[in-house]
């Protein structure tokens, strides 16, 4: 097996598992997030956890998934949550959604992950073949 023909399967696997993994991702987000406890945002979605710059940051479209994301990183792994004073909110989540939440933060790691070997593949394959199309 040559190099070149390593490099495009490499290639063709990492990005078959990165668009996979988003496609798994981006619909849970948004379901975690209309499935986000309310009890929660009241009493942690507010100073001394959050700035007042960070509330009506985060409050609306798009930025309302990254709030949603952080909480559930808190949910899923709650010492994440020292910083912020947090510690004690993954209490208020549901069991069933601190799993969820696990596994999404996992496989949002997994799918980010892809993109740096993507990247140096991609480098190495254009130092060598001096191309850009696979």
């Amino acid at each position: 097996m040559q190099l070149m023909d390593l490099e495009y399967y490499l290639a063709t696997l990492l990005i078959s598992l990165f668009i996979f993994l988003m496609a798994v991702n981006f619909p849970l987000a948004l379901m975690m997030h209309l499935l986000m406890p309310k009890a929660t945002l009241e009493k942690y979605f507010k100073p001394p956890h959050f700035g007042e710059a960070e509330v009506v940051f985060f409050t609306g479209l798009p930025f309302c998934i990254i709030r949603t994301v952080m909480f559930m990183t808190i949910f899923a792994f709650p010492h994440r949550g020292k910083k912020r004073g947090l510690t004690e909110a993954y209490l208020m989540a549901p069991p069933w959604y601190r799993r969820l939440s696990k596994f999404y933060v996992i496989s949002l790691v997994l799918t980010m992950g892809t993109i740096l070997p993507m990247v140096f593949i991609g480098s190495i394959y254009y130092t060598y073949t001096g191309q850009m199309e696979w």
